[in-house]
């Protein structure tokens, strides 16, 4: 009896588990942690792909830029990997994106030996 119950209760529990993980929950309108004002909205295009354009404001000089483009879900990692444009010169740098909780997602940006982690709450 114990043990039936045991596994209802974990079956029950395993689609919130990958729920948290899953490709389609970076769509929507997300803001730095840090730096509220900073304002990303994440689309999927037709092919599949996902995009992030910054959307703060309007006197924003990088407002409408895309700043993330070609972010594909791993489903074996669990990550989305892709490019990160700078909007202030346009260099492009490899990242992965983790969702460690449905309303926020980190990503990390590698160049040589060095990487910094950011992390977006979801606002929309």
């Amino acid at each position: 009896m114990t043990l039936r119950i045991l596994t209802l209760i974990i079956c029950g529990l395993l689609p919130f588990s990958s729920a948290a993980q899953s490709p389609q929950n970076i769509i929507g309108k997300w803001a730095d942690e840090t730096d509220p004002t900073k304002q990303i909205q994440m689309t999927k295009r037709m092919d599949g792909t996902i995009y992030g354009k910054a959307i703060r404001s309007a006197q924003s000089v990088n407002a409408e830029r895309i700043v993330f483009t070609d972010l594909v879900w791993d489903d074996r990692k669990k990550v989305y990997t892709g490019l990160l444009i700078d909007p202030g010169n346009g260099n492009a740098f490899t990242i992965s994106i983790t969702l460690p909780h449905p309303n926020r997602f980190e990503f990390v940006v590698k160049r040589l030996f060095l990487s910094r982690t950011f992390r977006f709450v979801r606002i929309e």
